[in-house]
């Protein structure tokens, strides 16, 4: 699919001016982060390391120095996973530097850094060299990017430890070019320069400014985040005429749709609300996703990324946090298809370049993809036949209930009723010859209707309807015939389930063969793979301008590209229309600036997020919105204005307001007791849990322990943190491997983090698999089990109280839990607090339904059957958007009975019996026709399979 290049509105100048103004403003006038401070963990490294700085392929081991400090820092990395905290910084700008408003910043902050990650104790560089996120004029940045790795000495350093002598800096213009050049971009402005002899406090009190020529390795606190106003900017040199997911947001008219191409089946199985956002993403300009917790929307992304790739399109995924990115990425790359190329990590990086300069990918000859395609296509026929012989077979036994139709029909057609009649060459000659007797001339015709007369036994054509309901009848009795006795019906559905998980396999190993296929990689996107290696290992100036020499020629080699909007909008070409498809996920945290320069390289867009959960915090007042808008889009439109206020709107809001939203509403993660609070109190009962079962019913899964203490002048509950690592300990020796633990309160979190680095090592945390962090760091992260550290103790008033009980971090907090939830809570909640409320319930879970049996008599009749059998049942009994006609209470699996057909009819049926067999349950077919006068040997099968837990469904 290429770009579109059309006239388009000038009005997009306009808004990439007023989010441009608007960036600014939020970050302080070009600042979005103010300058470090010395970091709590931190140590000054030998300057011979700066070799593993300028090589990170080799993958070369730091020279920490004493093991305790090496254990510190694997245990940090091990309990912020996927975050990579750990830097390496060179060049630091020290001291006290004046702040603008007449007053001084205290600031020790490393000009240059990169991410590092410990491997068995070994600590590597894993990042790319970037200069501070101070620097925000694009164009600076540039250039001191491709200046960065002459700025590491080019080996003079070789063999020394980290204090340099003072002779030789002095003796090195070109470093010191850098040093004071990246400084003054930085805002900190500083000549001296001076060697790395005390400690990073020391040189941050100092009244005189000066750069500290040292590599220092620690632990930042958070990940740098970035301005997207210079970019935003430069866009306006590089959007042209080109039509981007930019415009189908912001502009009144939707633009281009992309050509709906074939109907492909999915690798991963859908739900009906999945499967039509999957859908729409073919052709729609913009489509909306919204989903509560554990609704699946990072699985239905995973599925539109293989839709896409298999239409022959490019995708990039984008996200605010690295642990989405992770969990997408993972996604994607566990099923058979192309794998996603992921940013920012120089490990993941070095090994696709390696892989490329391989010839890997390997690619597929044409023919081999045509097989593939050949059993996708056959394993999806017999699917479909399978669904279509089922349907019918269900059909048949609602006629099979209406005696007198049932009877008529084999007295009108009494061939069907014969075995031995073929009754799918029966559909084909009815098809063939449109149940109309030929004209003698006919040849070829007539013989056929001579056929279909005999297999019918009559030479009266019958109509369609009656012809139709009568191989349904036979089917049916037929599936009667054989399965007497059983009490699936004779349907054979265990044959659908197992044509259903062939076809995912065989389309998964399709798209892989689609993305390889040889007939895709022309000779210049063949060379565009071989120019891409090379690409991948230079730096970081070096490699986006060989990006950007390739253009689409890359995103064809490799059609799936993951990765942050920071690191989206630092590597990636500014190519308008780059990939196919953009997807936000995650939207209703990203504000309108950043998620702007990611919109600008898809030609279309999936706006993924939910608005209960956490949101953009915007700290621009409104004057700003209302002269940025006033500046440079003074006749905007009421629905274009009231979309940039980027103050009130996240982007997920901006794409709420262009194009329906699309609901996920079935929870599939944890238990009723862990997600019905806050199903029925934020998300107002619409998300169904197909998680429940009478065994998990009345199973309390929240637990609660009162505590007595206050904050501290640190804004820390102590008695929390000491019964937090009380509760891990005891978690680790029961063999606990997936935890976390949550705090609304940063001071309270870092409390939890140094604690446990302090008494668990990092052997502990990576055995618990410890996640500690505010509710921030847990969006898009879950754990089976989660400690919540409220932080909040006696005497702390209503503000501390409104903060916690905000109910999009609620939204959050309680909702990370697979398995089980552990409150901490060391005051009472006001009255009429969300949290209150949830306390309150935390030990009544939901239960199992208790109403009197509801439904057809024959519904009641075998409820009571059951009932004198010794079992307890429920009918109607509520799972996922089903309902299931009775349910046996005892058993283990949990067992559904189904009494009659779905009242939606065979379909719906089959997608039922479906999607209970996947989540777990047994199912039961027992219609009254077929067993009405063996109620009581029906009811002896049925206490049979629910006690001993044998599945009632077996094949045909």
């Amino acid at each position: 699919m290429q770009p579109v290049h059309a006239p388009v509105p000038s009005g997009i100048h306009g808004v990439l001016s007023v989010l441009a103004d608007l960036a600014d403003t939020e970050s302080g006038g070009g600042r979005r982060t103010r300058p470090s401070a010395p970091p709590a963990t931190f140590r000054w490294l030998p300057l011979s390391n700066l070799r593993a700085l300028a090589n990170p392929d080799a993958g070369i081991p730091l020279e920490i120095g004493r093991r305790q400090v090496v254990q510190h820092l694997a245990a940090i990395d091990a309990i912020r996973p996927g975050e990579n905290n750990l830097r390496l910084g060179w060049l630091w700008a020290a001291g006290r530097f004046p702040d603008g408003d007449g007053g001084t910043v205290t600031a020790f902050e490393p000009l240059v850094t990169a991410e590092v990650v410990m491997r068995d104790e070994a600590a590597t560089v894993t990042g790319d060299l970037l200069v501070s996120p101070l620097i925000e004029d694009h164009t600076t940045r540039l250039q001191l990017e491709a200046r960065v790795v002459g700025a590491l000495g080019g080996g003079v350093f070789a063999g020394m430890g980290p204090d340099a002598p003072a002779a030789m800096i002095h003796h090195m213009p070109n470093l010191r070019a850098f040093a004071e050049q990246a400084a003054a971009a930085a805002g900190l402005p500083a000549t001296r320069m001076t060697s790395a002899h005390s400690t990073p406090a020391w040189f941050a009190e100092r009244e005189d400014p000066r750069i500290v020529v040292g590599l220092g390795i620690y632990a930042a606190e958070t990940r740098p985040d970035f301005s997207a106003a210079g970019s935003l900017r430069l866009w306006h040199e590089r959007i042209g005429n080109t039509w981007t997911a930019l415009h189908a947001l912001y502009l009144d008219r939707g633009g281009p749709p992309a050509q709906p191409g074939d109907d492909i089946p999915s690798a991963y199985r859908l739900t009906v609300a999945q499967h039509r956002c999957v859908v729409e993403a073919r052709t729609a300009p913009v489509t909306v996703i919204s989903g509560a917790p554990g609704t699946g929307k990072t699985h239905t992304i995973a599925a539109i990324v293989g839709d896409a790739v298999a239409h022959g399109r490019s995708v990039l995924v984008a996200a605010k946090s690295p642990a989405t990115v992770q969990a997408v990425s993972e996604l994607v790359a566990a099923r058979p298809g192309p794998d996603p190329v992921r940013f920012g990590s120089v490990h993941d990086r070095y090994d696709l370049s390696r892989r490329l300069a391989a010839g890997r990918p390997t690619p597929i000859p044409g023919a081999e993809t045509d097989r593939r395609h050949a059993a996708m296509a056959e394993a999806l026929e017999r699917r479909d036949e399978l669904w279509t012989d089922l349907a019918r077979a269900l059909h048949g036994l609602e006629l099979l209930g209406d005696h007198a139709r049932a009877r008529a029909l084999r007295d009108r057609l009494p061939g069907l009723g014969r075995p031995d009649v073929s009754l799918h060459e029966v559909a084909t000659l009815a098809a063939e010859t449109r149940l109309q007797p030929p004209a003698w001339h006919q040849f070829g015709r007539r013989r056929r209707w001579r056929r279909l007369v005999e297999l019918l036994g009559t030479s009266t054509p019958p109509d369609r309807a009656d012809l139709y309901d009568a191989i349904a009848l036979a089917i049916a009795t037929r599936g009667l015939v054989d399965g007497a006795g059983r009490l699936d019906a004779g349907l054979g559905l265990d044959s659908l389930l197992a044509a259903q998980d062939r076809l995912e396999h065989l389309t998964g190993e399709w798209m892989d063969a689609l993305a390889r296929d040889e007939r895709r990689l022309t000779r210049e996107v063949r060379g565009a793979r071989g120019a891409l290696a090379p690409a991948l290992r230079s730096g970081r100036a070096t490699r986006r301008a060989k990006l950007a020499e390739l253009g689409r020629h890359v995103t064809t080699a490799l059609p799936v590209w993951v990765g942050t909007l920071g690191d989206i909008d630092d590597l990636l070409p500014m190519h308008p229309a780059l990939f196919d498809l953009v997807i936000l996920d995650e939207a209703s945290s990203i504000d309108q600036p950043r998620a702007a320069t990611a919109l600008l390289r898809g030609q279309r867009a999936v706006v993924v997020g939910d608005p209960q959960q956490l949101r953009h915090v915007s700290f621009l007042p409104t004057a700003a919105v209302d002269a940025a808008r006033a500046a440079h889009l003074p006749d905007a439109s009421p629905a274009l204005a009231a979309k940039l206020d980027a103050r009130a709107n996240s982007i997920f809001d901006v794409a709420a307001s262009t194009a329906p939203v699309r609901q996920l509403d079935e929870h599939f993660r944890s238990g009723p007791h862990l997600f019905d609070f806050v199903g029925r109190e934020l998300y107002d009962g619409t998300v169904a849990l197909v998680t429940a079962t009478p065994a998990n019913a009345d199973e309390d899964l929240i637990d609660v322990t009162r505590l007595d203490d206050a904050r501290g002048p640190d804004k820390v509950v102590a008695a929390e943190v000491d019964a937090v690592l009380d509760r891990l300990a005891a978690l680790h020796a029961a063999g606990a491997d997936s935890v976390g633990v949550i705090s609304p309160f940063r001071a309270q979190a870092d409390a939890i983090e140094q604690a446990a680095l302090d008494r668990l090592r990092h052997v502990g945390i990576r055995e618990l698999g410890l996640r500690v962090g505010t509710v921030h760091a847990f969006q898009g992260m879950e754990r089976d089990v989660v400690i919540v550290s409220l932080g909040i103790g006696t005497g702390d008033g209503p503000a501390v109280w409104r903060f916690a009980d905000d109910p999009h971090l609620f939204a959050v907090m309680a909702t990370r839990a697979r398995r089980r939830i552990e409150w901490l809570v060391s005051a009472d909640p006001p009255d009429g607090s969300l949290i209150g409320a949830y306390l309150v319930e935390s030990d009544r879970p939901p239960g199992a339904a208790t109403a009197p049996v509801r439904g057809t008599s024959w519904t009641v009749r075998l409820s009571g059957a059951l009932v004198d059998a010794g079992l307890s049942v429920g009918a109607p009994y509520r799972v996922g958007r089903h309902a299931v006609d009775l349910c046996v209470l005892d058993a283990d699996p949990a067992l559904a009975v189904e009494t009659s057909v779905h009242p939606g009819g065979p379909h719906d049926h089959i997608r039922r019996h479906l999607e209970l067999r996947q989540a777990g349950w047994s199912v039961a077919t027992v219609l009254e026709h077929v067993w009405g006068d063996r109620l009581g040997e029906v009811a002896v099968q049925l206490r049979h399979h629910a006690l001993s837990g044998t599945p009632p469904v077996t094949s045909r």
